[in-house]
């Protein structure tokens, strides 16, 4: 429960989406997860590590894309975590994202909704990082009316 009252549940997927693994192994997970979130998620949060975008990161989120659907990316936010890095690299988070045509595409796809987050940034610009992640995740519940994301597991 946030602070303002609202009421969050994650559900992780870590490495359900692993390019290495078969579609025979990732889809008992994939519905599992779809399971804890009924009657469906709001928002799926695509995890990003600022540095280099990778085919591997790619391949991971077309895999998605084609378990889900492209109707995924109306209910999708990328975050980007390490955006300290940024700093180090004297860059700015569009200037990363211009540097990766795929990488701009995806974030196009998905209305523009991206936030970076910082590892080591004190605390109240951390706060401030969530805030922003927290208002888009919003924002897309509203543009979607509320409603959820739904998979008809029946085609699984």
């Amino acid at each position: 429960m946030l602070t303002d009252g609202r009421k969050v549940i994650v559900v992780d997927t870590p490495g359900t989406f692993d390019t290495r693994k078969s579609d025979w192994e990732t889809t008992p997970e994939i519905i599992r997860c779809m399971e804890l979130s009924s009657p469906g998620p709001h928002v799926f949060l695509f995890v990003v590590g600022i540095g280099r975008y990778t085919k591997e990161e790619q391949d991971a989120i077309d895999r998605v894309r084609a378990f889900f659907g492209e109707h995924i990316l109306s209910y999708a936010v990328v975050v980007f975590t390490c955006k300290d890095v940024l700093v180090h690299e004297h860059l700015t988070l569009n200037q990363f994202i211009a540097s990766n045509t795929e990488l701009g595409t995806l974030l196009s796809n998905c209305n523009c909704r991206y936030a970076a987050i910082s590892n080591w940034d004190h605390e109240i610009d951390r706060n401030m990082d969530v805030e922003a992640i927290f208002d888009l995740i919003q924002c897309t519940i509203q543009n979607n009316e509320g409603d959820y994301y739904t998979l008809d597991i029946n085609d699984y």
